[in-house]
């Protein structure tokens, strides 16, 4: 049995107290507090949350919206810079390989987040489906990925 991975913050999770579990092959914080705090914390106010085990793809190239809006359910050439949107990416047979969150980042440029039990063969299915005008980049071990939820979030992100 090997040892569960660590994200880029496992270090400031420990040294916070954080009770830690393992989740797709992570070592991840499952909670600081009690989980009625935090509950409340994110329903009241926000919670953060390290999301870095998650698959995170990019693609890039003069043929990226094509090639996406043939992988994806939904909508790409319509998203704007600093958009995102979410969407299913499914098979032939109309079932689903997986669910994503795609970033428009530049006209050329989309960062896709996938689910952390299914990156590797998510990754796969992409390369597999991939145009010649594209370029698909793996930056899930690389990068760390938080997220924010919650009513005040868009208030403490201004900051």
């Amino acid at each position: 049995m090997t040892a569960p991975l660590r994200t880029p913050l496992y270090a400031q999770h420990v040294e916070l107290g954080a009770k830690m579990v393992e989740f797709s092959g992570y070592s991840m914080p499952v909670q600081y507090a009690s989980i009625k705090t935090e509950h409340a914390a994110v329903r009241q106010k926000a919670g953060l949350f390290d999301v870095s085990h998650m698959g995170q793809i990019q693609i890039q190239g003069s043929g990226c919206v094509d090639f996406l809006e043939s992988l994806l359910t939904c909508p790409i050439a319509s998203l704007e810079p600093g958009q995102i949107r979410y969407g299913l990416m499914c098979n032939q047979e109309g079932g689903c390989v997986d669910d994503v969150t795609v970033y428009r980042q530049s006209q050329n440029d989309f960062f896709l987040c996938v689910n952390a039990a299914t990156r590797e063969n998510d990754r796969r299915w992409i390369e597999s489906h991939a145009r010649k005008d594209c370029e698909i980049l793996d930056h899930s071990d690389s990068t760390g990925l938080l997220a924010i939820q919650g009513p005040e979030s868009a208030r403490i992100l201004e900051a």
